[in-house]
């Protein structure tokens, strides 16, 4: 996981103001016995961690589980969505590397990520598991088969932090936090539940060789 410094401003309702705690350039997957862990979403699952077929979320035990923002299995994936994998069907099934366009049960993500076999993920990637081949194929953990489905994030970011009343001093109940880059004017949002927030955008700004203003606004 690498940690970056940025140039930040903090703009603010009459109502709240921001503890800033981190910036940080992650994510991961992780197969999961019974279910997966807070702030984690699932994608598919497994009969077993190796050698295995796959179906939707709610068939097997072990769970593909990643921090994503959210997922399903459609016909198609919606233009702001990205598609990880495909199933032959929602259970029991074969899988493939979405953009074979063999099978038509699509998982699809709300985040822009590429993604592709490799022998192994790079240092800015996460493997999401392994395949015996590309199409009509087995799945596993990815320690298991040597084709590892790696994704990596257009320069993923993700701001936690908590918002306080500025009068009491007491986390805000509920509202909505928005990110803004000055140099860019890319926009990212998430919501405050008891004064914490995690807010992931992407951004065309590389914070390892530029610094950029990034604007927190609350609206409660």
């Amino acid at each position: 996981m690498k940690r970056f410094q940025l140039l930040l401003t903090f703009s603010t309702t009459v109502f709240s103001f921001i503890l800033f705690s981190s910036v940080v350039f992650s994510f991961g997957c992780t197969v999961r016995s019974g279910s997966c862990g807070s702030g984690e979403i699932c994608l598919f699952s497994l009969y077993k961690r190796i050698n295995s077929h796959v179906a939707d979320c709610s068939t097997y035990n072990y769970k593909v589980c990643c921090d994503f923002i959210s997922s399903s299995i459609k016909a198609s994936c919606d233009a702001n969505e990205t598609g990880i994998v495909s199933m032959k069907q929602i259970s029991n099934s074969h899988i493939e590397v979405n953009g074979s366009f063999t099978y038509g049960n699509y998982v699809c993500i709300n985040e822009t990520l590429t993604c592709s076999l490799k022998a192994s993920c790079g240092e800015e990637e996460a493997c999401v598991a392994s395949f015996y081949r590309t199409l009509n194929s087995h799945a596993a953990d990815c320690s298991y088969y040597s084709n590892k489905l790696c994704c990596g994030s257009l320069n993923p970011y993700m701001i936690k932090g908590m918002a306080l009343d500025y009068e009491t001093g007491l986390p805000v109940s509920s509202g909505t936090i928005t990110g803004i880059i000055k140099e860019t004017g890319e926009i990212g949002t998430a919501s405050i539940a008891d004064g914490y927030f995690m807010l992931k955008f992407n951004s065309t700004t590389n914070a390892t060789t530029n610094k950029f203003t990034l604007s927190l606004i609350i609206s409660t």
